[in-house]
């Protein structure tokens, strides 16, 4: 290599400057951006390769590992793949574990990483070996009983005997299938795994969850359907005046914040997404309590001269309102394409 470029001087910087122990509150990608490899040109690449290969020869280090999965280095496959027998640290063995399936997705190291799950050994170590998993789940994997392999493993972790692991289980099943949008604030499953440990309680979450997931319908969008399902899912009577709701006595009939100025309207991260509209910041909400609806709305205008204006407003409603959210939107916007049920709660897309 003839003359370091910027992104190879920064490469340089973010993978070997001295850095902090990671507490925790941060993680590796607190002290390095491994973006800065995507911008080596090849021959800086094979510099930067030979360099992560040999520091990992004298010590793992996490951010070594990760500069070799950025570059999908077949020559820090074969280095992993003679490290990892080796390697007496569980923690370390799980990243190296990592990398290997990051690079090959297959690789049986995935056996390892699910029998550290299933043995008795600390819960942030195993919760290090969950998340490898679910990001095994986001590629593809040649092998299908691989994949099955993975998903049972995680419905099998929300019975583990430590609360944080059954959580983060669960979190990570809510992720992959996408549920993110469908959970209730008051969280029946969340509230099962909290408890203390106990293997019927466990088995009822994961026979909740399952019925949750199975629990997805999937219409075109029309907005004749829209309307149909807005009709039953809040069907559920209002059983609480305003003032006698510990939710809904925060809000008033009709709340506003300029958001351009800091404001903000408190508290209502409190209500749930009943109606979610995913090309959209509009939505909506509904009290966890007492199943009251509120029509939650975004604006932003962007001048030309380079002013802008950036407000929110929620409105009680009922499903009139639901219903008036959905054509103000088609209005102005290209109708979705489907609709998508889970109980009662709905996401347009």
């Amino acid at each position: 290599m003839t003359q370091k470029s910027k992104y190879f001087s920064q490469f340089e910087y973010e993978f070997f400057r001295p850095i902090p122990p990671l507490t925790p509150d941060t993680t590796i990608f607190t002290y390095i951006d491994p973006w800065v490899i995507s911008y080596l040109t090849s021959e800086e690449k094979q510099v930067a390769e030979e360099l992560l290969l040999q520091a990992l020869r004298q010590k793992i280090d996490e951010r070594w590992l990760y500069g070799l999965r950025e570059l999908k280095s077949q020559k820090g496959l074969s280095l992993l793949r003679d490290l990892f027998p080796q390697e007496q640290d569980t923690k370390n063995k799980i990243m190296i574990a990592e990398i290997i399936l990051a690079i090959d997705p297959n690789a049986p190291e995935l056996n390892y990483v699910i029998d550290v799950i299933k043995s008795s050994t600390e819960s942030p170590i195993k919760i290090t070996a969950l998340y490898v998993l679910y990001h095994l789940l986001e590629v593809e994997l040649n092998q299908k009983d691989s994949h099955e392999l993975i998903l049972n493993t995680l419905f099998e972790s929300m019975e583990d005997k430590e609360d944080k692991v059954r959580k983060c289980a669960y979190g990570r099943l809510i992720e992959y299938f996408n549920l993110r949008y469908v959970t209730p604030k008051v969280d029946p499953i969340l509230q099962l795994l909290e408890k203390r440990h106990s293997q019927i309680q466990d088995r009822k979450a994961i026979r909740l969850l399952k019925k949750r997931i199975e629990s997805q319908e999937i219409y075109p969008f029309s907005r004749e359907k829209y309307v149909e399902l807005v009709n039953e899912i809040t069907g559920k009577p209002v059983n609480l005046e305003p003032s006698s709701c510990e939710v809904c006595k925060k809000f008033s009939q009709e709340m506003s914040a300029d958001l351009a100025n800091n404001e903000m309207i408190p508290d209502k991260a409190e209500l749930e997404d009943a109606i979610t509209l995913l090309s959209s910041k509009n939505c909506i909400k509904r009290c966890p309590l007492c199943f009251r609806l509120y029509k939650y709305q975004y604006h932003y205008t962007y001048y030309i001269a380079g002013q802008s204006e950036e407000d929110e407003s929620l409105i009680r409603c009922d499903r009139q309102g639901a219903i008036e959210l959905m054509d103000e939107y088609l209005q102005y916007h290209v109708p979705p394409e489907k609709i998508i049920r889970y109980g009662d709660f709905m996401v347009i897309d």
